[in-house]
Parts: structure tokens; C-alpha cells; sequence
């Protein structure tokens, strides 16, 4: 029994640890995204790469300094660089908390872990 449930917390531990390096990465690329967008505004008129994904890229021209923004289930909304601003840096601090929560859920799965690693050891 003991040994069923340090399997089952080791099991979660990684799960949540593949979890916090997720949000790791998405908080990287979106601050990373925030940076660039205060040089995007300055791009109006001037030619650059635009990423189509997969590493391929398709060479246009900005006419506009307004983005279109997916919002969630389809919908893709003009926003300003000012309102686009404001979405990624809430996006942030929402990945800021979710990756705080998990990170306290580690500490107490390590600890569950630590005991049970004790009680393996009495037995």
C-alpha cells in the first residue's frame, strides 16, 4: 500500500512539474512577445517576415499598426498595439498565478512524497 501511494504521488509530481515548465515556456514567449511589441508600433509602413509557423515565413508589408487578436473560441477582434498590450500582460499575470498555485501543490506533493519515502523506510 505504501508503495502504491509513493507511485501515485511520484506520478503526480511529474505531472505537475511537466506543468510548471509548460507555463515556464508560454510566460517566456509572452513576455518575450510584449518586449517586441513596443517595437512593432513603429513598423507601419515598412516591409518584414511574417511567421505563417513551422518556421516558414511570408514577406509583407505592415499597412496598419493594429492587430487582430484571437480572443477565444474563434473570435478575432482589431485591437489596437495599446489594447494588445494590456491582454498579453493580463495573459502574463494569469500565468504568473497558475504557475505560483502549482508550484505550492509541488511543495506539498514533495513533501507527501518525503513522507511517504519515511514511512517506506520504518517499514
Amino acid at each position: 500500500e505504501l508503495m502504491m501511494r509513493a507511485s501515485l504521488i511520484e506520478k503526480h509530481l511529474q505531472e505537475l512539474n511537466e506543468r510548471v515548465d509548460y507555463i515556464s515556456q508560454q510566460l517566456s514567449e509572452l513576455e518575450e512577445f510584449n518586449n517586441n511589441l513596443k517595437f512593432l508600433k513603429a513598423v507601419k509602413g515598412k516591409e518584414m517576415l511574417a511567421p505563417m509557423g513551422k518556421g516558414i515565413y511570408l514577406k509583407s508589408s505592415c499597412q496598419d499598426n493594429n492587430f487582430f487578436v484571437n480572443v477565444g473560441a474563434g473570435v478575432v477582434l482589431k485591437k489596437t498595439p495599446e489594447e494588445t498590450a494590456e491582454i498579453i500582460t493580463s495573459q502574463i499575470k494569469n500565468l504568473h498565478e497558475a504557475r505560483t498555485s502549482l508550484l505550492a501543490s509541488l511543495e506539498v506533493y514533495q513533501g507527501l512524497m518525503n513522507q511517504a519515502i519515511s514511512d517506506l523506510n520504518v517499514k
